[in-house]
């Protein structure tokens, strides 16, 4: 199964927003965050390498998972501000 962070990925390859467009595309869908949150998201879940080149389990960047609500936001959210849509 894909991840949000995945999914969020794939429509800024596609979109290429910037991260402050992003921000302003996350709080026309009703969620407010940071360009610094926005950048965990997009970052990859690096492994470690031990000198005999095997990896262990634990992430050792910024990486954060997406929550379910801020993907969400950010759809809702891109149709709000790519088609200005009237919300009532």
């Amino acid at each position: 199964m894909i991840d949000n962070n995945s999914v969020l990925k794939k429509l800024c390859y596609i979109l290429k927003p910037s991260r402050s467009e992003m921000l302003s595309i996350l709080a026309a869908g009703g969620y407010e965050t940071s360009k610094s949150q926005i950048d965990r998201w997009l970052s990859a879940p690096h492994r470690k390498k031990t000198s005999s080149g095997n990896t262990h389990g634990k992430a050792v960047n910024m990486y954060k998972p997406m929550p379910d609500e801020a993907l969400e936001a950010f759809v809702n959210g891109l149709i709000i501000y790519n088609f200005d849509v009237d919300e009532n």
